[in-house]
C-alpha cells in the first residue's frame, strides 16, 4: 500500500538510491489544463499526413479505440493501417512543438528545480524515461530551463522511440531496462533486484508498475491532492503533492540507509544525527518510529 510523504515519518526502500528517473511530461513541469488538445490536435494531424482520407472525427475516434487497445494513441494506425510508427511520433511531436512555441503552455510549470539540484548535489544522478522524442524533450527542458540538469548528449535519456518495438512505460518494462542498459547497470538473475537502486517518478500510476516489476522505489506525484494513498496498487510506494519534496524522499531514505550501515560497524551507540551532525540541516529533526 503506498503512503503520503511525511518528514517525520519517511518512506524506507530496501536500498541506497543511486539514480532517480522521471517522467518529463506532468511530472518535470505541470502541464496546463488544455495540454490534451495541444496533443490531440497535433496528433490527428500527423495522422493526416499518411491517411489523408480520413476526416479528423474519424482520428479522433480511432486514436481513443487505439489508447483502450494497445495503450497509446497512435498504435492503431501502425497496426491496422501500416502507416509508419516513427514518422508519426516524429510529425506529432513537431506539430507540438510549433503549436506550443510563443504560448503560454509552460507558463506556471512550477518545475522541481530546487529539488532536481540538491539531488544532484547529494551525488544522485538524474534520468528521463519519457514517451516524448528527442525533439520535445529537448524543447521542454530548455522552455522549463532545466537543460543544465540533464546530458546534452542524451546520455541519461530514453525516449519511446529508443525501446524496440516503441513498448511504453505501461506496457513492458522495455523503457526502463533498456535505460538500465544505457547507463551500464547489469543484469542480475532476478528481474525484480536489477533496478533496485533506482527510483521511479511518474505523474501516472499505470506507469509506476512495470517500474516496480525491475525493484524501483515508485514516487507518484499528485498535485491535486485528490488521490489516497491507500486505494493505490502495490507497485506504488509513495505519493507526494510536491515535486521538490522528492528530494527530501530520496535523501532521506539514503541517510537511514547510511546509518543501518554505521550501526554495524560502530555499534548500537552509533547514531548519524547525534553530536556528530552528519545529518544535513534540512532533515534534523528526522525521527523514526
Amino acid at each position: 500500500m503506498a503512503v503520503l510523504f511525511d518528514k517525520q515519518n519517511p518512506f524506507l526502500h530496501t536500498a541506497l538510491i543511486e539514480g532517480v528517473i522521471f517522467d518529463n511530461d506532468g511530472t518535470l513541469y505541470h502541464e496546463p489544463e488544455n495540454a490534451p488538445e495541444y496533443h490531440t490536435q497535433a496528433a490527428v494531424s500527423a495522422v493526416k499526413t499518411q491517411l489523408s482520407y480520413r476526416s479528423i472525427q474519424e482520428i479522433e475516434y480511432l486514436m481513443g479505440q487505439s489508447r483502450k487497445q494497445y495503450g497509446g494513441a497512435l498504435d492503431i494506425f501502425e497496426h491496422e493501417y501500416g502507416l509508419d510508427m516513427l514518422r508519426l511520433r516524429r510529425d506529432h511531436y513537431h506539430n507540438l512543438v510549433e503549436l506550443t512555441r510563443e504560448t503560454t503552455y509552460f507558463e506556471g510549470a512550477d518545475t522541481p528545480e530546487r529539488g532536481l539540484s540538491t539531488l544532484k548535489s547529494a551525488g544522485v544522478n538524474l534520468y528521463i524515461a519519457t514517451h516524448g522524442n528527442e525533439e520535445w524533450t529537448d524543447y521542454s527542458l530548455e522552455s522549463n530551463r532545466l537543460s543544465h540538469l540533464f546530458s546534452a548528449a542524451h546520455d541519461n535519456v530514453i525516449h519511446k522511440d529508443d525501446v524496440p518495438g516503441h513498448h511504453g512505460k505501461n506496457q513492458s518494462p522495455a523503457m526502463y531496462a533498456a535505460l538500465l542498459d544505457k547507463i551500464g547497470v547489469p543484469d542480475t538473475e532476478l528481474p525484480w533486484e536489477r533496478g533496485v537502486n533506482y527510483a521511479m517518478v511518474e505523474d501516472t500510476v499505470a506507469n509506476l508498475k512495470q517500474a516496480k516489476a525491475l525493484g524501483m522505489m515508485t514516487v507518484l506525484i499528485d498535485e491535486s491532492g485528490k488521490v489516497d494513498p491507500a486505494t493505490l496498487p502495490d507497485y506504488v510506494d509513495i505519493v507526494i503533492r510536491d515535486r521538490n519534496d522528492i528530494a527530501s524522499v530520496i535523501l532521506v531514505n539514503n541517510y537511514l540507509h547510511h546509518e543501518e550501515d554505521l550501526l554495524q560497524e560502530h555499534g548500537p551507540n552509533w547514531s548519524l544525527g547525534g553530536e556528530e551532525g552528519l545529518l544535513p540541516a534540512h532533515l534534523s529533526g528526522h525521527h523514526k518510529d
